[in-house]
This record gives C-alpha cells, sequence and structure tokens, in this order.
C-alpha cells in the first residue's frame, strides 16, 4: 500500500513534520498556553519491519514526557533518512488524556541478503563478488551496488575484457525483507594486443618508443607471457610513460595527441 495514502486515512491522526499535508495546530503561543505533552511514540510498518522499532525510537530526540515540537520531528524524520534504513517516513498525531500520541508510518529499505552472477565464465563467483565487496545484512545501498559495478567491470578489463559491461538488478524484498543483487555480465571477446605503430616520431624509433610502455604485444616466442593482454586502465600510464620519455630528452612540448585501437581482421 501506498505510504501516503496509508498515513492520510489512519483515523484520529493528523500528519504532521515537513511533509504534513495541513499545517500543524499547535503553534508556539499555543504550546506557551498549554504545551502538548507526548504521551506515547508508535511505529506502523508499511511493508517488511526490516528496522526494530527500538531501533528507530533510538535515533529521535522526540521522547515520551517530553513536549511536542514540530521542529524537533522535522530533525528527527531528517535523521531516520540519514540513517539509509529507511526508505519512507510518515509522523502522525492525535489526541490521547493528557497529551498526544505519535503514530510513525514507515517504510523501510530491504536487507541485503545475497549477490548472484550471470553470464561469467572467464572470472569465477568468488572473484567477482570479492571485487563487488558488498556488506550482506545491511540496508540495500544503490551507491555501493554501483560500486561494486565499476569495480567488477574493471577487474573484466585488466584480464583483457575491454568491451566487458555490467548491469545489475535489485529482487524485491522476501517476506524477511532481504534482497538478492545480480549482477548481468557481458564478457565480450578478449582482446590480445597484436602489434603497436606510431604515427609522427621521428626522433625515437617506434621500437624505443614501445620499450617505455608496460603494454606490449605478445611475444611468438612466448605466447603465455601478460604482454598482449589489452588493459585500458594501463593504456593511460603508457600514454604518460611516452610523454614523459620526450619531456626528459628535452622535448617538453611534445605530447600523444591520438590514441586508436583498431581490431584485427580475426576480430581480436
Amino acid at each position: 500500500m501506498n505510504l501516503i495514502k496509508l498515513a492520510t486515512r489512519v483515523t484520529g491522526y493528523c500528519l504532521i513534520g515537513a511533509a504534513a499535508l495541513t499545517a500543524l495546530a499547535f503553534t508556539p503561543s499555543s504550546l506557551a498556553q498549554g504545551e502538548k505533552i507526548v504521551r506515547e511514540i508508535d511505529v506502523q510498518y508499511v511493508g517488511n519491519a526490516a528496522v526494530s522499532k527500538e531501533r528507530i525510537l533510538a535515533q529521535m530526540s522526540t521522547k515520551v514526557g517530553q513536549p511536542m515540537s514540530a521542529a524537533q520531528i522535522d530533525e528527527d524524520i531528517k535523521n531516520l533518512y540519514a540513517t539509509g534504513e529507511i526508505e519512507n517516513i510518515r509522523v502522525l498525531s492525535k489526541p490521547v488524556s493528557g497529551g498526544v500520541k505519535l503514530l510513525l508510518v514507515v517504510q523501510t529499505r530491504s536487507i541485503l541478503g545475497g549477490v548472484a552472477f550471470t553470464g561469467n565464465s572467464v572470472l569465477t563467483t568468488d572473484k567477482l563478488e570479492n571485487a563487488a565487496n558488498l556488506k550482506f545484512n545491511r540496508s540495500i545501498d544503490e551507491a555501493a551496488i554501483r560500486e561494486g559495478q565499476q569495480k567488477i567491470q574493471d577487474l573484466y578489463r585488466k584480464r583483457g575484457y575491454p568491451d566487458a559491461t555490467v548491469s545489475y538488478s535489485v529482487s524485491a524484498p522476501d517476506r524477511q525483507g532481504l534482497s538478492t543483487v545480480t549482477y548481468k555480465i557481458n564478457e565480450g571477446g578478449q582482446a590480445v594486443l597484436r602489434n603497436v605503430t606510431f604515427v609522427g616520431n621521428s626522433v625515437f624509433s617506434s621500437a624505443k618508443l614501445r620499450q617505455q610502455m608496460e603494454q606490449r604485444p605478445k611475444s611468438v616466442l612466448n605466447p603465455f607471457r601478460k604482454a598482449g593482454r589489452m588493459d585500458d586502465s594501463n593504456l593511460e600510464e603508457d600514454v604518460r610513460a611516452i610523454e614523459d620519455y620526450y619531456q626528459n630528452a628535452g622535448y617538453l612540448n611534445a605530447h600523444v595527441v591520438n590514441v586508436s585501437r583498431v581490431r584485427a581482421a580475426d576480430g581480436q
């Protein structure tokens, strides 16, 4: 059920706080005449109760026995969102004997219960799980999931798969509020560096410039060496190494102006 719809249908309560649909009835002048004391605070969940009532109340400065303050409740709402555990929250109030009762209508974020991978054959699930480095039994964190996505893609590039792509999806929470993150991987083909050519070099030979590079073409004499493995991140370092080589020789304005990758006839 939609959280706002539920919050506005609870009998006898009015919505308060920053997201209130109607103005709060308790103004500073009315509080001075007769402060409304908080007599009870309860929590009602929309969906799974992934965060306990005790944990929610512990994050709030509004306490039973204190005067109710709209500003304080607004601050409590901000603090609860800041925990990263709350998806949505509404605070309702209704008069009771000797003061008011507060009802927190809460939708919690689902908890990460597991991670899965599809489409991977080059890298094992264990290696990918270590690369993603997601923390189980914590609230779903989209930023951490995206960071894991990038780390997986970087790992493939280092293994010579520059065209690998990674996407992800998050399952709906189960009855325990647990969700699974699934990374879908398209590994693409392995790229092998066959040759490096240079254009515009007259001071240093192409062979000398190749010696400055970390990435080198695969050797026919030793086809099992790591040389030949394409890595886009190392390519940037190679460009800087070539520029440094020129500049250390006194050619301070020398720059690599363009790098292009051309597939061989066999597609690698």
